[in-house]
């Protein structure tokens, strides 16, 4: 039933309105303390008790006679003005008539007040209580609970005592909402509301204390004495800075400035020494606070922008790991405006009537301290942020304000995609180096689930392209496009791109086709979009940008996951004393637990005050050491993040993942909903760190390497910003499909993709191309006879010999013993030099206890030839701790069959093997680092001999490309192999669990020059590309019916040779090499 409308209640009506002019105990201190200035007070003191939300102004001011007693506390009852016009002319602060009136309604507020001339002290109780004299008897307790048992006020004396006790004890949710707020918090309120009255006043004191409810003691908050006199106004404004906030910036770091024009007069101090607080800014118009945000934000973007912070710092660093604000005290006098007094029931001015020559006169002067300081010239004038309608600046003449607008440049804009992403610290020479002419795009929006959508590209280009830009190098490479392809239009023609829409997402990312790295700088990528599977586009992605990224999450996600399970190592430090001022003691102390979650151990000296620091975590400790003032800054800049909400509280949002958990909603990525919550110097310290770490430009990476980063940056967070912010992957062009036009001639198919082909096979006979059933294969390029041998190979890259066959069989030529077992060992004798030479200090202490690695050889010769190979001391070192170790591990106890009934249980795909494998990275890994290495046995698994034998493959593996220089023509071609990981697991699904245990033991055993090179990448890629692309090291002369299989080498050059339907190669063995022979005619 709809109800009918009425008047409120006057006790609601009173509740609601007090919520306006009285919305925190600060703002009622503010109303209260501007009553007294308003009765010519020169001495204020204040009393407050957080706690129970009470206070007690006191004041020497004319005080209140005893007819206006009756009248105070009463609704519209003032004794400012009388009409509208008094307004033009109005001196005090107070006018509503108000203030009391709000007050009391949701208090218990008494009045004592005297007039000078009169011979006692009138009290009242409001609301509505009579007026009275004041009498020992009646038993009136101030804020401290004692009883007033004197006269409050000489007999020749005046002032007033206001008692508000219980501030919104009607108003129950209010007042709890009230009393959780920070101590800090309310301080820091009253300190600002009472600098900004003393601007006008320095003549006043004013003293702020705080009672301790345990103790009854009285904290000092604001101790101002006033003054007397002052020639100049940096004199008072350096005064009351210091005694409201302490020693802040040096005694003589404030500068004083003015300006006048016309009837303005803006006068005031700049500090000269930036501070972390920017919440010491104050601009007063004729005695009312000016709030002004946007202007505010242009006064530190000026600054900022001229690079306003001190230099002296001991600490190096990229980025920003703190933010600096200019410190100024500004006030403006002028022609008042009724408007700006009746904006705001707290009498604060949001917008000035005369703006438009009130904000230019303050830029003016921020401007003229900058150039006059040295960080600006008037040169750049045109730096000066935006100020529009800007009517005075016709008036204003040299010295005054003028016009200001900011320059921009389109190509320096656009290049950054004029998107939502974080653009970072962006510079001309930078852009040029990464970019080099690369067409530019806008409207790049970062999607909540990483998706990059509609970029329309728009061309940026010089009419003369450079012969040396990235443009002509891709164009270069796409030039051999693929005949099933064809490029819409040229990527040179962006007017074909206006308003053409690219978007991909982070799946699409796990599905491109790398075609190759270009110029050593980028990757050329084809997607094809999971929407629309027709079509594909080309993309760059900046390498080093990618390779951050993927950095900077690894390292956050292992730090964070520390840090929300209270495992984050901390190191005890000699006792860390930094002085602090008053009020950042206060904010410290609040946040104690909070900076103690993060791995800084804090306590508040407050007799002094100073910040003790007893533990930080190593990652600070690294970076800062003992620079208390780098310690100081960034500690600062966080307390000031969590209070400007900037960062969201770790303590508070682990609560509410707890209430999330315990409501059984625990689908969200665990450490990434904790983002923002790291302090911005850890992410400064994890963004350097990620990019000094990451791939560079000029690196070299082949193929496969390309195509591992492209995966990994796909599983990251946000896959497209790198860790400063700016985009890492642009659109380059469309592809549309086409079908063939003929079909006949096979060669009318083949691709000849020369920035996709591994460049090491002898072209004068054939070629590498792609086939029409997919993959790709060899055709000649010239009629080649039948026995011509295509290829023969001695450089393998990995090898391996049977468990059973170990003895029989030499390890160099592979030549077999027939049953019998080789007569030639490796012993101490053969390897003692080369251990000194090499250091190899485990082969050392075991030398006496040498086994000989597991190696047999059938002569003497063959052992001196294998022992002549570079460096094998490192490989066999390794076999013997294999062989060591497996002997050790067979002692144990068989482990269960259970992950091979469970992973034959399930169907096998790419993100169960992704997911099982980034378990071992994130959780197995991390827990044998953290284990000292002589306890790490514990966390090798009971292998068999199969398992064996691929850890002594892999080894071999590991050797052999750290032996070959990386750009020959052997490494490329095996960074090229195709990995059948994902088919070979879907047959048989045990090969997961078998890759595991096999990483494991080597991560453990592995020397440390070894382990860092086997990263699970790397391994995954030995592995997977073994599995189709390995030869077996077969029984030579002897029929294939009958001879024995030993092992299996990778011959990464020939692996085009081992894949066939109807071959015409014949594959031969000769000791230790491969022959490749045709055994028929072959023509073109």
């Amino acid at each position: 039933m709809v109800s009918s409308i009425k008047n409120l209640p006057s006790d609601v009506l009173n509740k609601l309105q007090s919520q306006v002019h009285v919305p925190t105990l600060s703002s009622a201190i503010n109303e209260l303390i501007q009553n007294s200035i308003d009765a010519n007070a020169s001495s204020i003191n204040v009393v407050i008790d957080t706690q129970t939300l009470s206070f007690q102004i006191t004041d020497d001011g004319e005080g209140i006679s005893p007819s206006d007693m009756t009248q105070i506390g009463k609704e519209h009852f003032t004794s400012k003005i009388r009409s509208t016009a008094d307004l033009q002319d109005i001196t005090t602060y107070g006018f509503h008539g108000m203030a009391l009136y709000s007050i009391s309604s949701i208090s218990q507020t008494t009045v004592l007040s005297k007039r000078k001339g009169y011979h006692g002290t009138r009290v009242i109780k409001l609301p509505n209580g009579p007026s009275l004299l004041f009498s020992s008897d009646k038993q009136y307790i101030d804020v401290r609970d004692q009883l007033i048992s004197g006269e409050p006020f000489d007999v020749q004396g005046s002032g007033t005592m206001i008692l508000v006790r219980n501030l919104m004890y009607n108003l129950p949710v209010r007042s709890n909402m009230a009393k959780c707020e920070p101590e800090y918090k309310i301080q820091n309120a009253i300190r600002e509301l009472v600098l900004r009255l003393l601007i006008n006043n320095p003549h006043i004191s004013i003293s702020v204390k705080q009672l301790t409810q345990s103790t009854k003691k009285l904290e000092n908050v604001i101790n101002y004495l006033g003054m007397t006199e002052s020639k100049r106004p940096v004199d008072s404004y350096v005064n009351i800075l210091r005694s409201i906030y302490g020693s802040v910036v040096p005694l003589n770091s404030l500068k004083s400035v003015i300006l006048k024009y016309k009837s303005f007069v803006v006068e005031g101090v700049i500090s000269r020494h930036p501070i972390k607080l920017k919440s010491i800014q104050f601009i007063n118009i004729n005695k009312r606070r000016y709030m002004n945000p946007t202007l505010l934000k242009l006064i530190n973007t000026l600054f900022r922008n001229s690079n306003f912070e001190p230099q002296d710092t001991a600490v190096t660093y990229v980025g920003r790991p703190y933010t600096y604000y200019p410190m100024f005290i500004i006030n403006v006098t002028g022609n008042a405006n009724i408007n700006d007094l009746i904006q705001d029931p707290s009498k604060c001015v949001h917008e000035a009537t005369l703006h438009e020559i009130i904000d230019p006169l303050i830029m003016r002067v921020c401007k003229s301290f900058l150039i006059a300081r040295g960080y600006m010239t008037k040169e750049n004038n045109d730096n000066l942020p935006y100020l529009s309608n800007d009517k005075s600046s016709k008036d204003i003449k040299d010295g005054d304000v003028s016009t200001v607008t900011a320059q921009s440049d389109e190509f320096h804009a656009n290049l950054i995609l004029d998107s939502n992403v974080r653009a970072g610290c962006t510079n001309y020479s930078e852009l040029q180096g990464r970019y080099d002419m690369v067409p530019t795009a806008k409207n790049v929006a970062l999607f909540a689930k990483g998706n990059i959508a509609k970029p329309i590209l728009k061309s940026r280009r010089s009419t003369e392209t450079n012969k040396n830009s990235i443009i002509t190098k891709i164009s270069n490479a796409i030039l051999d496009v693929p005949t099933e392809y064809t490029l819409s239009e040229s990527y040179c023609n962006h007017e074909f791109y206006l308003n053409k829409e690219f978007k991909i997402n982070k799946t699409d990312l796990l599905n491109c086709h790398v075609i190759n790295q270009i110029d050593k700088k980028f990757i050329l990528v084809k997607i094809t979009s999971h929407k629309n599977r027709s079509n594909s586009e080309l993309y760059i992605l900046d390498q080093h940008a990618g390779d951050e990224r993927i950095k900077l999450e690894q390292y956050l996600k292992k730090f964070v996951t520390d840090v929300i399970t209270d495992t984050l190592y901390v190191q005890p430090i000699n006792e860390m004393t930094i002085e602090v001022t008053v009020s950042e003691a206060s904010m410290f102390e609040h946040y104690i637990s909070e900076l103690r979650r993060w791995g800084i151990y804090t306590r508040i000296e407050r007799s002094e005050p100073t910040l003790k620091i007893d533990s930080i975590s190593d990652e600070l400790l690294n970076k800062c050491g003992t620079d208390t003032a780098f310690l100081k800054n960034v500690l600062l800049q966080h307390v000031n993040d969590l209070i400007t909400n900037k960062r969201i509280s770790l303590l508070s949002q682990l609560a509410r993942q707890n209430r999330l958990l315990q409501n059984n909603n625990t689908n969200m990525d665990t450490w990434w909903q904790y983002i923002n919550c790291i302090p911005a110097f850890y992410l400064e310290i994890f963004n350097s760190k990620a990019c000094r770490s990451a791939i560079m430009f000029g690196d070299q990476l082949t193929k496969t390497e390309c195509s591992l980063l492209i995966k990994n940056l796909g599983k990251c967070q946000q896959p497209f910003q790198c860790a400063h912010g700016r985009p890492s992957l642009v659109p380059i062009s469309e592809i549309k499909a086409v079908n063939p036009t003929d079909t006949s001639s096979l060669t009318e198919l083949l691709i000849i993709m020369t920035i996709d082909s591994p460049n090491n096979t002898p072209e004068t006979l054939f070629n590498i191309r792609d086939t029409t059933w997919g993959g790709r294969s060899c055709f000649a390029v010239k009629d080649i006879p039948k026995n011509t041998v295509l290829l023969e190979l001695s450089d393998k890259t990995g090898s391996s010999i049977q468990y059973e066959f170990r003895k029989e069989v030499c390890h160099y030529c592979f030549k077999y013993g027939n049953g019998y077992s080789m007569k030639f060992k490796i012993d101490k004798s053969h390897i003692g030099q080369l251990i000194l030479q090499k250091q190899n200090l485990w082969l050392k202490s075991r030398l006496n206890k040498f086994r000989g690695a597991g190696l047999w050889f059938c002569s003497d010769e063959c052992l001196h030839n294998y022992l002549s190979i570079p460096k094998i001391i490192e490989l066999i070192e390794i076999y013997e701790i294999l062989l060591d170790n497996y002997s050790k591990m067979q002692k144990r106890e068989n482990p269960d069959d259970s992950m091979e009934k469970k992973l034959n249980s399930v169907e096998i795909s790419q993100p169960i093997i992704d997911s099982m494998w980034e378990e071992i990275e994130t959780q197995w890994i991390p827990s044998v680092n953290k284990t000292k290495i002589t306890k790490r046995e514990r966390f090798l698994p009971v292998i068999s001999e199969d398992e064996y034998n691929c850890a002594r493959f892999i080894a071999d593996s590991l050797f052999n490309i750290n032996s070959y220089e990386p750009g020959s023509s052997t490494m490329k071609s095996f960074w090229n192999l195709q990995s059948n990981e994902l088919n070979k697991m879907k047959r048989f699904p045990i090969l997961l669990h078998f890759q595991q245990l096999v990483f494991k033991t080597l991560y453990v055993l592995l020397p440390d020059r070894y382990r860092p090179q086997m990263t699970i990448p790397v391994f995954r890629h030995i592995m997977g590309s073994e599995y189709g692309n390995a030869f077996g090291i077969w029984q030579e002369d002897e029929s294939v019916d009958s001879r024995e299989y030993f092992g299996y080498w990778v011959f990464p050059k020939a692996s085009y040779f081992n894949h066939s339907c109807a071959p015409n190669i014949t594959k031969s063995r000769i000791g230790n090499k491969m022959y490749f022979t045709l055994n028929k005619d072959v023509e073109t």
